[in-house]
């Protein structure tokens, strides 16, 4: 759900190649990173970061895709 608080759950189809999920703070660091490798989604657990906008990167070898998140 977005705004989440717990748990944050992205899906993405087996063409996308992900390889690695990033939520950044709006500082510009990365705050969680998960190897997603051969897996067509991943949980992130939020609910210790401030409450805030952050960005989550879905990269790939070839392009990254991203998105907004709210945290409350």
């Amino acid at each position: 759900p977005n705004p989440a608080d717990q748990d944050v759950q992205f899906t993405w189809n087996d063409q996308s190649n992900f390889t690695l999920v990033q939520l950044v703070n709006p500082l510009g660091q990365v705050v969680i990173e998960q190897d997603v490798n051969g897996m067509t989604n991943t949980t992130l657990n939020v609910s210790e970061l401030n409450t805030g906008w952050y960005a989550v990167r879905l990269i790939s070898p070839d392009r990254i895709a991203s998105k907004t998140l709210l945290v409350k």
